[in-house]
């Protein structure tokens, strides 16, 4: 209950509702879309007209389902909802089996926690399978079918929780981004594809990770055209260097902005390319109408790219919002190279 109208604001925050949204999408996916929905009307029209408590939902929510391993809809959520941060879990492949592990995701000097939250855990694994197991122990083994090179848990990054790969699940992950990029139906979707990228570096800055580790993976993104994913990975480069900055190492800065100019040269030649593109299907593929707002990502891959070709400007004129292949695309100006 709200006992002063500044009470309020501290209640409806940006983490009630961002945290509060993805663990219900969590919740939707762990349940199936048409039990949460069925669960969820009969919710609203018990309650109609009156009050509730979160435990109502969740014992609606349990209506028409079986337990899973003895545990209910409230005893899931109320780790999830009565607990702070959310949990990283980190994936060993042993032989046929994934061993997982969960402790509290913690940026470095947080205190210790012994924390443990209920898991869906889903895997999407090379065959194209998915297998779902809900995690309430510490420690725990999951058989993998003998086919599969490589798994990807968190599939579509629905759960709330970062994931830490082995070396050698890392690796086999690095050939699937590859593919991915390049395909028009992936295994990896678009949102597996930034949810990796986006937890290494936050595992990299929290010191779970070698930085390293990320740079290798920006490598696998050679033949991505997202718009939404490059955003991201430029975004995080960009704060990579930042720090860089500050070990005063001119050889180190030099090195790694070379090393962005590698990584960055192919799209950057793409976006060139395509100016003045003919056919629909190009447009559509290369996500072009997403783009196109976006000076301040396109100036970054100039900056980056410097030192590895000719550089063009960009001009504002042509930066609209309508969404047509001959509108959305910037005017190069030629010859002029950035300073």
């Amino acid at each position: 209950p709200v006992g002063h109208p500044d009470e309020i604001c501290e209640i409806f925050d940006e983490i009630s509702y961002c945290k509060g949204a993805s663990v219900i999408r969590m919740l939707n996916d762990f349940l199936g879309t048409e039990t949460f929905k069925k669960g969820l009307n009969m919710y609203l029209e018990n309650f109609k007209y009156s009050n509730a408590f979160t435990e109502d939902l969740w014992m609606w929510l349990e209506k028409g389902r079986q337990p899973h391993n003895g545990k209910t809809i409230g005893d899931i959520m109320n780790c999830w909802t009565k607990q702070l941060g959310f949990p990283l879990v980190t994936v060993k492949r042993v032989g046929g089996k994934l061993e997982l592990s969960q402790r509290k995701f913690k940026l470095r000097g947080a205190k210790p926690s012994d924390s443990l939250w209920l898991i869906p855990i889903s895997i999407k694994c090379s065959n194209g399978s998915v297998i779902r197991y809900l995690m309430s122990e510490r420690h725990c083994q999951i058989d993998i079918p003998a086919d599969v090179e490589w798994v990807k848990v968190n599939a579509d990054s629905i759960g709330f929780y970062m994931v830490m790969y082995d070396s050698a699940s890392f690796d086999a992950l690095l050939s699937a981004v590859k593919l991915s990029a390049a395909q028009s139906q992936p295994l990896l979707s678009i949102t597996d594809r930034l949810s990796l990228q986006s937890d290494i570096f936050n595992l990299a800055q929290a010191g779970e990770l070698p930085t390293t580790q990320f740079l290798k993976l920006m490598l696998a993104y050679e033949n991505e055209d997202v718009y939404f994913i490059w955003s991201s990975i430029i975004g995080n480069a960009a704060d990579l260097g930042s720090v860089l900055k500050f070990a005063n190492d001119t050889a180190l800065e030099e090195s790694y902005n070379k090393f962005r100019a590698v990584v960055l040269d192919k799209i950057y030649k793409k976006l060139v390319s395509i100016r003045n593109p003919v056919n629909h299907r190009t447009y559509q593929c290369f996500e072009l109408r997403y783009w196109q707002p976006s000076e301040s990502v396109i100036r970054m891959l100039s900056r980056n790219l410097e030192n590895s070709f000719e550089i063009m400007s960009i001009r504002r004129v042509g930066f609209h919002r309508i969404c047509c292949p001959r509108c959305v695309v910037p005017y190069f100006a030629t010859a002029e190279k950035l300073n």
